[in-house]
């Protein structure tokens, strides 16, 4: 949802869900609503004096407002046609057989799953697969060069960078075949054709409480700040404290609103990554006590707000959505990179490992793993794996 929204009622973003109205058009049930300034009308439900219409049309409007709350509403209003999947069905009949190469299999595999597929992943990883296959001949897109593939698309990407794209294309051959629209999966084994990479172990260090306290000051002071520099280092302080506090995923907290900050606890309910609000990672709702040091962050938030993004906890210099990569490569980097330099930090740590840092706190004042993994939205097992460090400044009792 952009922040360009006006809510005049409520800074509550459940304010933008618009009333919908279930008529009767002629006898026949229609849904109508404004949002954003425009009307919309959904007819085709059904007769009006059918109860399975209306209970349709009741699925159907909390269908819409769930939409528009996780910030995915098609204002196309396609998603919302019920008669939906026997027109596709419908589509795919008369395509069938008719497949020929494998962009061929990749477009239908996104016309037919469009509605099913976050948006996240159609804007970012369905347009990776398309700039792969723009890299490609018409020849080498032919089923009979499945196997050639890979080798060709190695010398654009890295292994890593592959592996999602190929996934996606296998994912994208098993369905036609699936579909009736191929008579053989011939692209369902290329992540098996990149060669074999050693995995490294992901990052479990954290930071200590010095340097928490050293990279907290230089945000504040704004002491690797270039002096030409439009904008502060000092504004995302206390969006780096907050981090640092509550140890949640830094998409959790961008997405936040001063709405979701109640007396008592934080309501985590929403996510903001690569240009979509979505849920967070585990689609739950979770709320995070407020102690006082956490409270003394949020007031001092409070009193640098932006006019301009008067709904947003932690918006960025220009008002808008942090852009988290951006953050980590132009302010975090720049910040973590001259501590090293002048010795206030061991090591330069990436914006995540701050989730680490905190747990690993948490977990040597005494709180129990399993506080620990509900507050941050997580398992035992998984606080284990990646994100208790090790204390390597530990003073051993004498034996």
């Amino acid at each position: 949802m952009s922040d360009n929204t006006t809510v005049s009622d409520s800074n509550d973003i459940r304010a933008v869900v618009p009333k919908i109205n279930i008529e009767n058009n002629n006898g026949n049930v229609r849904l109508r609503f404004n949002y954003c300034g425009t009307t919309y009308r959904i007819s085709g439900i059904g007769r009006f004096e059918d109860k399975l219409s209306q209970a349709k049309a009741g699925q159907l409007v909390g269908q819409i407002k769930g939409d528009i709350l996780h910030g995915c509403f098609d204002p196309t209003l396609k998603r919302y046609d019920l008669h939906r999947e026997a027109k596709e069905a419908s589509t795919l009949e008369r395509e069938q057989k008719s497949l020929k190469s494998l962009q061929d299999v990749w477009t239908a595999y996104c016309e037919g799953n469009k509605n099913r597929v976050q948006h996240t992943t159609q804007k970012v990883c369905w347009r990776n697969v398309q700039n792969a296959l723009s890299k490609l001949t018409s020849a080498q897109l032919e089923p009979q060069n499945a196997k050639s593939i890979v080798q060709v698309l190695l010398v654009h990407y890295s292994s890593g960078s592959l592996k999602r794209i190929l996934q996606d294309l296998q994912a994208a051959s098993n369905w036609a075949l699936e579909q009736g629209l191929i008579d053989k999966s011939y692209w369902s084994g290329l992540v098996k054709q990149l060669p074999a990479k050693r995995r490294s172990p992901r990052s479990k260090q954290a930071f200590t409480t010095e340097e928490c306290e050293h990279i907290l000051e230089a945000f504040r002071s704004d002491k690797y700040c270039s002096p030409n520099a439009w904008h502060k280092h000092s504004h995302y302080a206390c969006f780096v404290e907050f981090l640092l506090l509550t140890g949640c995923r830094p998409e959790d907290a961008i997405a936040l609103r001063y709405a979701d900050i109640k007396d008592e606890y934080i309501e985590f309910s929403k996510a903001y990554s690569k240009g979509i609000l979505k849920g967070t990672k585990n689609e739950k709702i979770r709320r995070f006590p407020i102690n006082e040091q956490l409270r003394e962050c949020l007031e001092s938030q409070k009193l640098h707000s932006l006019p301009s993004s008067p709904f947003l906890l932690f918006p960025s210099a220009k008002g808008k959505y942090i852009d988290l990569h951006n953050f980590t490569s132009r302010i975090w980097r720049v910040v973590l990179t001259g501590c090293v330099t002048d010795g206030l930090v061991k090591q330069y740590l990436p914006t995540y490992n701050l989730r680490n840092t905190s747990a690993s706190f948490y977990l040597r004042k005494g709180v129990d793993p399993s506080t620990i993994a509900y507050l941050l939205e997580t398992s035992e097992a998984m606080l284990n794996k990646h994100y208790f460090s090790p204390d390597s400044e530990v003073k051993l009792p004498e034996i």
